[in-house]
């Protein structure tokens, strides 16, 4: 897409429904962030997908969603995205029962973390406190590993670092969801919000609500 830094502007999707999560980065320039936004955060609110910071608040990157539709979505005027003669690319995805889901949930700081229900059972998760700063963007999927836990090798959208089993990788991988076995502050402590980020291991259905074959 090109910018149009000095004007808030829309643009088409094709996704049917409003956009639960997206992920946008001006590519005609260096040094500029992978801006997210998530439906469990505010309209005005973003997070930066390869640092360790929480949410912070600008209501100029997206106008506030202002326009979002079944059609559309709303940039503003930041730059950092929309930028006058300037190039950006952005992802975009809707919640789809059976394929893929985007959502929160409370930590417990427990090894007998909570339950997290999406329908299917994950093949790509994302994980993210979004309320402190210094906590990782945690990925784990069932490709390098696909026997149920709980030692996951777990990656990290924001470090350079290889994958580990050392740390966020207490995790049952469920039939409908997933569940924590850990007490960390990247995926489950009292008191702050995570969201994640889900995609099926065998998706029930597509994007246009058509049945799919099962792996």
């Amino acid at each position: 897409m090109a910018g149009h830094g000095s004007s808030n502007e829309t643009c088409d999707h094709g996704l049917g429904q409003q956009p639960d999560f997206m992920i946008c980065k001006k590519k005609s320039t260096s040094g500029n962030s992978w801006v997210v936004w998530h439906k469990s955060i505010a309209t005005t609110e973003y997070l930066i997908l390869n640092d360790e910071v929480a949410k912070a608040t600008d209501a100029t990157l997206f106008n506030s969603h202002t326009n979002d539709s079944d059609n559309l979505w709303s940039l503003g005027t930041n730059n950092s995205i929309s930028d006058t003669g300037q190039s950006a690319v952005a992802y975009l995805w809707c919640d789809v029962p059976g394929l893929q889901k985007f959502g929160s949930y409370p930590g417990n700081s427990s090894t007998d973390g909570p339950v997290i229900e999406l329908g299917f059972r994950p093949r790509f998760l994302i994980v993210k406190n979004v309320t402190d700063g210094s906590r990782r963007w945690v990925m784990i999927d069932t490709e390098r590993y696909p026997i149920n836990g709980p030692q996951v090798p777990v990656l990290w959208a924001d470090y350079t670092s290889a994958e580990s089993t050392t740390a966020e990788n207490q995790i049952d991988i469920l039939a409908n969801g997933f569940k924590w076995r850990y007490n960390n502050g990247n995926v489950n402590v009292t008191g702050k919000t995570f969201i994640y980020m889900a995609w099926a291991e065998a998706p029930a259905f597509n994007m246009f609500g058509a049945s799919s074959n099962a792996r």
